[in-house]
């Protein structure tokens, strides 16, 4: 590549951080598996810590034998240095989508159910029964949608690489090199997407009541003009208006309306 000054060291080192980072897609695998745990099968918190390392240790895991693996098939591919083998490197975000889509899946259905259910013991089958269904579908769409954001780009990238096509495609070299890095600024909005959002509406409402009051203190200020402006000179435009339109016919009738004026 013309001006680069890495090496076939440095590059091998670039991709095998690269294939590591995979770790952040199991990462989001075992919060997804938490959210399925707790919530559909309802384990305590306790047990949830016996397993902790689990959570944590797999990730890290497959990351590193992946990253191990393909330390001999590393190269250049034009907007990184990154695994250069067919198909397989990428069977990790494969996984890692399809676990995350289930369990969160999963989650969704259990607490539907669970609703449903519970409608036979209330006295009011209104619309507000459903909210904690709401709640739950959405928090697992958005998390969902920094899945999707981030990691299917990637994949199609790498999978066009392998078959030779994307060297001419340079928008989806260029949006996937930009979403990839950015999981951890996506999820920041995902789980303050609720402070993120009242913080819009409060700064429109501000923003609306001072145009409100600006265009009303616009107003009051054209009416006191309006009033403050003498009967006369309004008489005398008018004159003035009448003259050259020529609908005053003759001397004697604008001299008695001068008169008036004047007086």
């Amino acid at each position: 590549v013309y001006g680069s000054k890495g090496t076939d060291a440095t590059c091998t080192a670039q991709g095998f951080f690269i294939q590591l980072g995979t770790t952040a897609a199991f990462i989001n695998v075992s919060l997804s598996i938490y959210y399925l745990l707790v919530i559909k099968f309802k384990w305590s918190e306790d047990k949830i810590k016996k397993y902790r390392i689990y959570f944590f240790g797999f990730p890290i895991a497959i990351g590193l034998a992946f990253s191990f693996a393909g330390i001999h098939f590393y190269t250049n591919l034009i907007l990184w240095c990154n695994n250069g083998a067919p198909w397989w490197p990428e069977i990790p975000v494969i996984l890692a989508i399809g676990i995350a889509t289930a369990a969160m899946g999963m989650v969704c259905f259990d607490v539907y159910k669970t609703e449903q259910a519970s409608k036979r013991w209330r006295q009011a089958g209104n619309a507000n029964n459903n909210s904690m269904s709401r709640a739950v579908f959405w928090k697992s769409f958005w998390y969902l949608m920094v899945f999707y954001l981030t990691w299917p780009p990637y994949l199609a990238l790498q999978y066009l690489w392998s078959s030779g096509k994307a060297y001419s495609l340079y928008g989806l070299v260029l949006f996937a090199g930009t979403v990839v890095p950015l999981q951890g600024f996506w999820n920041c909005i995902a789980f303050k997407r609720g402070p993120i959002a009242k913080f819009i509406k409060s700064t429109k409402s501000a923003l609306t009541s001072r145009l409100s009051n600006s265009l009303v203190g616009l107003s009051s200020l054209s009416k006191n003009v309006s009033n403050a402006v003498p009967s006369n000179v309004n008489t005398s435009i008018a004159v003035e208006a009448a003259n050259e339109k020529g609908t005053l016919p003759n001397t004697d009738e604008k001299k008695e309306v001068n008169d008036v004026t004047l007086g």
